[in-house]
C-alpha cells in the first residue's frame, strides 16, 4: 500500500498448528503522515489459534488516537451548522459540547479502525475468511491524549502444510485393448439385441429374464413398504447375493428366500455389515435368445459390412475410452497422493456454514424429487444426523481440496489465461450435453460462472503439474484395481505415521513460532481419497451452475447422491 512501510519482522510468520497457541510475529506499521500529528506507529502482535483463527493485538500510541479524533473534529466542522462558526472553523471543545462526548468517541473509534485495519491486513498479508470481531467500545479506555491497546479476532485463510506435491509414483491402468475386453464389448451388444419369447417350459433356466417382487430386510427389522418389482437376468453374476441362481428350476408364484451378510465395506451404507433376508417372488419368465456373431449381426449394429469391421470400430472406441479412463485415474491418484501428504487446520465456523448450505441444497433436491426429508430418512434407513455428518465430511473435503490446490497454484505462480479458459469451456462442452456457445453466453451475464471455469482451468493446470512431475507406472488392466488398493493402503499407512510424528513434535502452547513452523511442516493426514471426491464434487458444482442458468440463474450443487451413497429408489434394490 502506498505510504505504508513495515519494520523488520521480529519472528517469522508460520502456519498455525492445531491445538496450540503460537505467537507469530510482532510487526510495526507506519501509516501515512497526517496534517495533524505526523508519523503514526502501530504495533501489531499476531497470535495464531486452532481452527485458523488469528488474534491481533494492536498497540496504538496517543498520537494515533489524537489523529483519529482530529479527523473527526475536522469532518464535523466541515459539515457546518454550528452556530457562530463558519464551515470548518468550529473548535474541538465546541464540537464535543454540540455533538456529545460519546458520539465523538464512537466516531473516533470508527476512524481508528478505518485508518489502520485495512492497511494492517495488506501489510501483514492477512486474508480473512470471516468478518472480524472487534471489542465493544464501552470496554475500551479510548480517550484523547491516551494510548490504546485492543484485540481483534478473525478467521483467516488456512495455510496447508504440504509435505510433498511433486515426484510421486502414480499408477495408471494400461490402455492396451485386450481380446477379452473386445469379446466383452461384443457380448454386451448381443445382450442388448436379445429377443424375448415365451419359454416352452414352466421353470426358470439360466439366461432367462425373470421379473420378481423383491425385498431386502435387515435382521431384526420389519419389512418397510411394499416389495419392488425388478427384472433379473439369470446367471449374469450381477447380484449379491446370487438370488438369481436360486430361482433356477422355480415356477411363477414360487418364493425364493436367502440369508446373506454384507461385508463392512460394501458399496451401499444401507446394508453394509448387516445380515439381511432377501426374498423374491417370481412373477414372469421370459426366454432370451442372443443373436449369433456374424456379418448379419454386424450390419444390424450400423454401417458395417462384416463382423471384422465392427470389431475394428469397437477396438478403436475401447482404446479411446481406456485412454480417457487412464488419464482420469492418474489425475485422481495424483490428487489422492497430495491430499494424503497435506494437513490443514480448517476453520470450524466456515466448515459448519458450508455443511449447512449443502444440507439445505440436499433438502431442496429431495423436494424436486417429490420427497421430504422425513420420508427420505425412513426409506433410506438413515438419520438426519447421518446426513448432516456426511455433509460435514464433504464440506471438509471440498475446503481442503480448494485451499491445498490454491496454495500450490500460488506457490508455482500458475495463472489461467483466456486461452486456458476457452479450452476449459470446450472440454466441459465436449463432456456434457451443453453447447460451448451457451456456456460463453452464460458467462457474459454471470461473472461467478466465469470465475468457476477459470478456477477449473487453474486447477487442471495444477493437476497437470503434479502428474508431469511424477513417475507413471502402467499396470495391466486386470491387475489395476488390486494394485490401486495396495497403493492406497500404503498411502494411508504413511499418512498415519506422518501424523503421529507431527503430533509428537507439536510444541506446547506459547512455544516460539520457529518451532511451530517446523512442526507444522511435518503434519499430514489420512485423506487418500479426499482429493478425488472433492474434485468430482467441484465438477458437479460447475455443471449445475451451467444447467441452472437456463431457468433461475442460480448455482446449486447437486448433492442428492453424495449424502448417503444411495438414491431413495435403491432401498429395495441393494442386491444388484
Amino acid at each position: 500500500m502506498p505510504g505504508v512501510s513495515r519494520a523488520p519482522v521480529v519472528s517469522p510468520p508460520s502456519s498455525n498448528l492445531l491445538g496450540d497457541v503460537i505467537v507469530l510475529s510482532v510487526h510495526t506499521l507506519r501509516a501515512c503522515p497526517t496534517p495533524w500529528t505526523g508519523a503514526i506507529v502501530v504495533e501489531v502482535t499476531k497470535t495464531a489459534l486452532p481452527g485458523s483463527k488469528l488474534e491481533l493485538r494492536l498497540q496504538m500510541s496517543a498520537a494515533d488516537v489524537d489523529s483519529a479524533y482530529a479527523k473527526v473534529y475536522k469532518e464535523l466542522a466541515d459539515q457546518g451548522g454550528i452556530p457562530g462558526f463558519r464551515r470548518g472553523k468550529a473548535p474541538a471543545k465546541v464540537i464535543r459540547r454540540r455533538v456529545g462526548e460519546e458520539p465523538v468517541r464512537e466516531m473516533a473509534w470508527m476512524r481508528l479502525l478505518e485508518d489502520h485495519y485495512p492497511a494492517m491486513l495488506e501489510a501483514e498479508d492477512i486474508q480473512p475468511l470471516t468478518d472480524p470481531v472487534f471489542p465493544d467500545l464501552e470496554d475500551l479506555p479510548l480517550a484523547e491524549g491516551q494510548p490504546l491497546e485492543f484485540t481483534i479476532s478473525l478467521v483467516v485463510r488456512p495455510i496447508p502444510a504440504i509435505k510433498q506435491y511433486k515426484g510421486f509414483r502414480l499408477l495408471r491402468p494400461s490402455t492396451d485393448v485386450t481380446d477379452e475386453q473386445l469379446s466383452e464389448a461384443l457380448e454386451r451388444l448381443r445382450e442388448t439385441a436379445a429377443e424375448l419369447s415365451e419359454p416352452d417350459r414352466d421353470v426358470v433356466a439360466e439366461g432367462d429374464a425373470v421379473t420378481a417382487s423383491f425385498s431386502v430386510v435387515p435382521e431384526g427389522e420389519e419389512p418397510d413398504g411394499e416389495p419392488t418389482e425388478q427384472e433379473f437376468i439369470i446367471g449374469s453374476g450381477d447380484y449379491e447375493p446370487a438370488i438369481d441362481m436360486a430361482m433356477v428350476g422355480k415356477k411363477v408364484g414360487d418364493v425364493v428366500t436367502m440369508e446373506h451378510e454384507y461385508a463392512e465395506d460394501y458399496r451401499s451404507r444401507l446394508v453394509a455389515g448387516k445380515k439381511v433376508t432377501v426374498t423374491a417372488t417370481i412373477e414372469s419368465i421370459m426366454q432370451r435368445t442372443l443373436p449369433e456373431l456374424n456379418d448379419e449381426f454386424a450390419a444390424q449394429q450400423g454401417d458395417f459390412e462384416t463382423l471384422d469391421a465392427l470389431k475394428d470400430t469397437l477396438r478403436e472406441q475401447l482404446a479411446r475410452q481406456l485412454q480417457a479412463d487412464a488419464e482420469r485415474e492418474v489425475e485422481q491418484n495424483a490428487l489422492g497422493a497430495v491430499m494424503a501428504n497435506t494437513t490443514i487446520d480448517l476453520p470450524e465456523a466456515v466448515v459448519e456454514r458450508l455443511a449447512e448450505t449443502g444440507f439445505g441444497e440436499f433438502s431442496v433436491s429431495l423436494e424436486r424429487d417429490g420427497l421430504d426429508l422425513e420420508t427420505f430418512t425412513e426409506i433410506a434407513q438413515i438419520s438426519e444426523e447421518d446426513i448432516r455428518e456426511n455433509q460435514r465430511l464433504r464440506a471438509e473435503a471440498l475446503m481442503k481440496f480448494h485451499f491445498t490446490l490454491s496454495h500450490i497454484q500460488r506457490e508455482e505462480k500458475i495463472e489461467a489465461t483466456d486461452d486456458d479458459l476457452e479450452a476449459e469451456i470446450v472440454r466441459f462442452a465436449d463432456g456434457s450435453d451443453t453447447e460451448a456457445d451457451f456456456v460463453r453466453q452464460a458467462m457474459e451475464v454471470q461473472e461467478e460462472l466465469r470465475e468457476q471455469f477459470r478456477e477449473r482451468a487453474m486447477r487442471n493446470k495444477v493437476v497437470a503439474l503434479i502428474v508431469d512431475s511424477s513417475e507413471i507406472v502402467d499396470i495391466p488392466h486386470a491387475d489395476y484395481e488390486q494394485a490401486k488398493q495396495a497403493e492406497q493402503a500404503r498411502l494411508v499407512e504413511l499418512a498415519e505415521q506422518l501424523r503421529a510424528e507431527a503430533a509428537a513434535a507439536a510444541p506446547a502452547a506459547g512455544e516460539p513460532a520457529e518451532a511451530a513452523a517446523e512442526a507444522a511442516g511435518e503434519q499430514t493426514q489420512d485423506a487418500v481419497e479426499t482429493g478425488t471426491e472433492a474434485a468430482e464434487a467441484a465438477g458437479e458444482q460447475t455443471q449445475d451452475a451451467v444447467e441452472t442458468d437456463t431457468d433461475t440463474g442460480e448455482q446449486a450443487a447437486d448433492t442428492s447422491e453424495t449424502q448417503t451413497g444411495a438414491e431413495p429408489s435403491d432401498t429395495q434394490a441393494e442386491s444388484k
